[in-house]
Protein backbone atom coordinates (compact mmCIF):
# COMPACT_ATOMS: atom_id res chain seq x y z
CA UNK A 1 0.00 0.00 0.00
CA UNK A 2 1.54 3.30 -0.60
CA UNK A 3 2.28 5.85 1.93
CA UNK A 4 0.25 8.37 0.10
CA UNK A 5 -2.76 6.50 0.64
CA UNK A 6 -2.14 5.71 4.04
CA UNK A 7 -2.03 9.70 4.52
CA UNK A 8 -5.07 10.40 2.64
CA UNK A 9 -7.29 7.58 4.63
CA UNK A 10 -6.08 9.02 7.88
CA UNK A 11 -7.33 13.09 6.75
CA UNK A 12 -10.15 11.23 5.51
CA UNK A 13 -10.89 9.43 8.79
CA UNK A 14 -10.20 12.52 10.84
CA UNK A 15 -12.38 14.38 8.84
CA UNK A 16 -15.46 12.40 9.27
CA UNK A 17 -14.58 11.95 12.83
CA UNK A 18 -14.43 15.61 13.23
CA UNK A 19 -17.93 16.41 11.41
CA UNK A 20 -19.39 13.80 13.81
CA UNK A 21 -17.97 15.60 16.62
CA UNK A 22 -19.45 18.88 15.77
CA UNK A 23 -22.97 16.87 14.55
CA UNK A 24 -23.17 15.80 18.31
CA UNK A 25 -22.08 19.03 20.05
CA UNK A 26 -24.80 21.01 17.77
CA UNK A 27 -27.39 18.64 19.12
CA UNK A 28 -26.63 18.93 22.42
CA UNK A 29 -26.65 22.33 22.84
CA UNK A 30 -29.98 22.57 21.52
CA UNK A 31 -31.14 20.46 23.76
CA UNK A 32 -29.54 22.45 26.51
CA UNK A 33 -31.63 24.67 28.85
CA UNK A 34 -30.46 27.09 31.37
CA UNK A 35 -31.57 27.74 34.90
CA UNK A 36 -32.64 31.23 35.35
CA UNK A 37 -34.34 32.68 38.32
CA UNK A 38 -38.37 33.54 36.76
CA UNK A 39 -40.17 35.76 38.82
CA UNK A 40 -41.92 39.37 39.01
CA UNK A 41 -42.16 40.99 42.09
CA UNK A 42 -45.66 42.83 41.46
CA UNK A 43 -47.03 39.05 41.99
CA UNK A 44 -43.74 37.51 44.31
CA UNK A 45 -41.85 39.74 46.93
CA UNK A 46 -39.16 37.35 46.57
CA UNK A 47 -38.30 38.49 43.55
CA UNK A 48 -36.72 41.84 44.53
CA UNK A 49 -34.08 40.04 46.90
CA UNK A 50 -33.96 37.14 44.35
CA UNK A 51 -34.37 34.56 47.10
CA UNK A 52 -35.89 32.10 44.21
CA UNK A 53 -34.28 29.10 43.23
CA UNK A 54 -33.08 28.96 39.60
CA UNK A 55 -35.48 26.95 37.29
CA UNK A 56 -35.14 25.36 33.91
CA UNK A 57 -36.67 27.75 31.01
CA UNK A 58 -39.60 26.59 29.48
CA UNK A 59 -42.34 26.83 26.92
CA UNK A 60 -41.42 29.78 24.52
CA UNK A 61 -38.13 30.49 26.42
CA UNK A 62 -37.53 26.86 26.95
CA UNK A 63 -33.75 26.75 24.96
CA UNK A 64 -32.91 30.95 25.62
CA UNK A 65 -29.21 31.44 26.11
CA UNK A 66 -29.64 34.51 27.95
CA UNK A 67 -31.25 35.11 31.97
CA UNK A 68 -32.47 38.18 31.95
CA UNK A 69 -33.16 41.01 35.13
CA UNK A 70 -35.67 44.02 34.30
CA UNK A 71 -35.62 46.84 37.08
CA UNK A 72 -38.05 49.22 36.70
CA UNK A 73 -38.49 52.73 38.67
CA UNK A 74 -41.60 54.32 38.14
CA UNK A 75 -41.35 57.76 36.36
CA UNK A 76 -44.91 59.40 38.14
CA UNK A 77 -45.21 58.86 41.60
CA UNK A 78 -43.62 55.93 43.32
CA UNK A 79 -42.70 52.16 42.64
CA UNK A 80 -40.85 49.60 41.13
CA UNK A 81 -40.56 46.14 39.86
CA UNK A 82 -38.13 43.80 39.60
CA UNK A 83 -38.46 41.14 37.07
CA UNK A 84 -36.56 38.20 36.25
CA UNK A 85 -36.64 35.60 33.32
CA UNK A 86 -34.87 33.87 30.24
CA UNK A 87 -34.78 35.57 27.28
CA UNK A 88 -33.92 34.94 23.28
CA UNK A 89 -32.02 38.68 23.13
CA UNK A 90 -29.58 39.83 24.95
CA UNK A 91 -30.01 43.08 26.44
CA UNK A 92 -28.15 45.60 28.73
CA UNK A 93 -29.70 49.00 28.57
CA UNK A 94 -32.08 51.86 29.87
CA UNK A 95 -35.58 52.53 28.45
CA UNK A 96 -38.81 54.51 29.01
CA UNK A 97 -41.97 51.49 29.03
CA UNK A 98 -45.24 51.06 30.08
CA UNK A 99 -46.06 47.90 32.14
CA UNK A 100 -49.27 46.42 32.56
CA UNK A 101 -49.51 44.26 35.39
CA UNK A 102 -53.58 43.59 36.22
CA UNK A 103 -55.51 42.83 32.92
CA UNK A 104 -57.53 46.42 33.24
CA UNK A 105 -55.50 47.99 34.20
CA UNK A 106 -54.28 51.25 31.27
CA UNK A 107 -50.12 50.81 33.16
CA UNK A 108 -47.30 52.69 34.52
CA UNK A 109 -45.01 53.98 32.63
CA UNK A 110 -41.35 53.00 33.78
CA UNK A 111 -37.95 53.96 33.47
CA UNK A 112 -36.91 50.45 32.81
CA UNK A 113 -33.16 49.24 33.05
CA UNK A 114 -32.25 45.54 31.35
CA UNK A 115 -29.44 43.15 32.11
CA UNK A 116 -28.95 39.71 30.52
CA UNK A 117 -26.30 37.31 31.49
CA UNK A 118 -25.27 33.53 30.04
CA UNK A 119 -24.16 31.20 32.99
CA UNK A 120 -26.48 28.99 35.52
CA UNK A 121 -29.26 31.43 38.10
CA UNK A 122 -27.24 34.35 36.92
CA UNK A 123 -30.05 36.55 37.44
CA UNK A 124 -29.75 36.32 40.92
CA UNK A 125 -29.78 39.62 43.39
CA UNK A 126 -27.49 38.14 44.83
CA UNK A 127 -24.64 38.26 42.33
CA UNK A 128 -26.66 41.49 41.07
CA UNK A 129 -25.62 43.38 44.39
CA UNK A 130 -22.00 41.75 44.33
CA UNK A 131 -21.66 43.43 41.39
CA UNK A 132 -23.07 46.84 42.07
CA UNK A 133 -20.67 46.42 45.34
CA UNK A 134 -17.58 45.31 43.07
CA UNK A 135 -18.33 48.81 41.15
CA UNK A 136 -19.02 51.18 44.33
CA UNK A 137 -15.70 50.22 45.60
CA UNK A 138 -13.75 50.65 42.02
CA UNK A 139 -15.24 54.23 42.35
CA UNK A 140 -13.49 54.80 45.89
CA UNK A 141 -10.97 53.83 45.05
CA UNK A 142 -10.27 55.45 41.60
CA UNK A 143 -11.56 58.91 43.88
CA UNK A 144 -8.90 58.22 46.32
CA UNK A 145 -5.94 57.94 43.93
CA UNK A 146 -7.31 61.13 41.98
CA UNK A 147 -7.50 62.80 45.36
CA UNK A 148 -3.74 61.78 46.10
CA UNK A 149 -2.40 63.52 43.02
CA UNK A 150 0.50 65.64 43.75
CA UNK A 151 -0.41 68.69 41.45
CA UNK A 152 -3.97 68.50 43.15
CA UNK A 153 -3.02 68.62 46.76
CA UNK A 154 -0.75 71.76 46.15
CA UNK A 155 -4.43 73.78 45.68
Amino acid sequence: MPESWNTSVSVYTFGKAYLAACLFISIIQKGYTLNCVQCMSLVEEDCVSGDVKPTPCKDQDKHAPYCHTAIGDALVGSGYFVSRTCSRIALNNCTHERIKYKKNHEGTMYKVCHRSCSTEGCNNAVRGSLHIALRIVSVCIAAQRLLSLPYLQEC
